[in-house]
């Protein structure tokens, strides 16, 4: 017996809309500038929560094989070919203000807005549900995994009808507001302490008031981490270990821990100290590219995967102050610019992490910046970081229950006299899309209309 309400129509995403497919193009024709005769370009980078409009490149219209590929508001961008972790992302588009067509990484899904709203389809494709059974559907290669759209097609929905759609929008939309005014809160609170990084070397200068940069390998040592394998499963010690989803910017989140199989030689090698900095050396979005954050002894021993970089201060040197200048503006445009783009996924090694140039100040001022990080840690950790946790948290937990009708089992009962002729629009329009409609019956909560007769069996209406 289904746990979804009766009115929920179950159907394959294939009968809810068509896929729009991607653009490959060659380097040399890509320029970062608007012109005559060309066209903007998103790419997987562009995927995240909101479309990044920022960094766009620009191709010939003449690559466009039909007007399908000019993007609408409303379109659904999906990561088909990247990493395993961000393969199936997706993106709405809204607002575009400018004419753009999709890279060849991505395929786009534009929605039949009888049957379903954009924004609906959106929430639900990019729940966590959803979104693992994307990567667990994906073909995975060395490098890279790959989402065929003709499985994706055949992934089926429970479809409210579009009230309740919108109402469970309306719900999710106000939720997402929350965490966005609350991820702005941590925002502004962290510019303090970039301000006083900025002030704790501004005595450290050279010729002509500059400051004076120095190598990062001048005052920290940085080494790679295990690669995982599954010959470790064999390895004769197993500890748990850092990956990059444990890794934030400025912060960890140790809540989901995994085990690896290591040797003693291995553990002594790589097992982490208090004070170490993770650095995360390969992300499909640029902007996460080299984020880091400080290791505190949280658990012992722990080691980490290699897509994680360890910086290790020197004696004398305060890992506040470093943190602080690789998650500075200094050390983003570094890594960037530095940087290796290999299938959508941009990567650093420990080379490029060593030749990192920054300003060092004295001993005395890290050590003063480091005791004012903490003042200001103490604002943004306990309060602002956990309620965002816990923002996000409950958004998660919202859309298990709205994809399930349970967040809206009030509201379908205080519109039960609308809700069974919208049903019938929507299965007459599902049955011309080509999905197979079975008979309808009629919710208990719901009066019959002459629309829902009663399909039930005679011997069972008679008892």
């Amino acid at each position: 017996m289904s746990d979804f309400p009766q009115l929920w129509r179950k159907c394959a995403l294939g009968t809810l809309g068509k896929s729009i497919s991607g653009l490959a193009f060659r380097p040399q024709d890509a320029v970062n500038s608007p012109g005559p005769e060309l066209i903007a370009c998103f790419r997987t980078s562009n995927i995240q929560q909101e479309l990044d409009k920022r960094d766009v490149l620009f191709i010939p219209r003449s690559l466009l094989r039909n007007d399908r590929q000019v993007l609408r508001d409303g379109d659904i961008l999906i990561s088909t070919a990247n990493s395993d972790t961000l393969v199936g992302k997706c993106v709405i588009v809204e607002n575009l203000e400018y004419e753009a067509t999709l890279g060849g990484f991505i395929t786009g899904f534009r929605v039949n807005p009888s049957l379903v709203s954009p924004r609906f389809f959106f929430f639900w494709l990019s729940s966590p549900i959803i979104q693992a059974r994307l990567r667990a559907l994906a073909r995975k290669t060395t490098n890279i995994a790959n989402l065929a759209m003709s499985d994706f097609a055949k992934i089926e929905i429970h479809l409210p009808p579009l009230s309740e759609q919108r109402r469970i929008v309306e719900i999710l939309q106000e939720a997402e507001e929350i965490r966005r005014l609350r991820a702005e809160a941590e925002t502004k609170t962290a510019e303090l302490i970039p301000a006083m990084f900025h002030r704790a070397y501004a005595h450290s200068t050279g010729k002509g008031g500059r400051p004076k940069l120095h190598r990062l390998e001048e005052i920290a040592d940085v080494q790679g981490g295990i690669q995982v394998t599954r010959t470790r499963e064999n390895a004769p010690l197993k500890v748990p270990y850092l990956r990059v989803a444990n890794v934030q910017r400025d912060g960890l989140n140790l809540e989901d821990m995994k085990e690896i199989g290591v040797t003693e030689a291995e553990l002594e090698r790589t097992r982490l100290q208090k004070g170490d900095i993770l650095v995360v050396e390969g992300h499909g979005n640029a902007d996460e590219l080299g984020r880091a954050a400080v290791w505190m002894g949280e658990i012992d021993p722990c080691t980490h995967q290699n897509h994680l970089i360890r910086v290790r201060c020197k004696p004398g040197y305060d890992p506040a102050y470093l943190l602080s200048m690789l998650n500075s503006a200094l050390g983003r445009r570094h890594f960037l610019t530095a940087g290796n783009t290999t299938s959508g996924l941009k990567t650093i090694s420990t080379g490029i992490v060593r030749n990192f140039r920054m300003p060092v100040p004295s001993k005395e001022s890290m050590t003063k910046f480091a005791e004012l990080r903490e003042a200001v840690s103490d604002l943004t950790d306990p309060g602002l970081r956990r309620a965002s946790l816990r923002s996000k948290k409950l958004i998660d937990s919202l859309s298990a229950h709205a994809f399930s009708g349970q967040l809206t089992a009030d509201w379908r009962e205080a519109n039960a006299d609308q809700l069974p002729r919208e049903a019938l629009e929507r299965d007459a329009a599902l049955k011309h899309a080509g999905a197979v409609i079975p008979f309808t019956t009629t919710p208990e909560n719901i009066n019959p209309t002459a629309e829902f007769r009663d399909n039930s069996p005679k011997e069972k209406r008679n008892a």
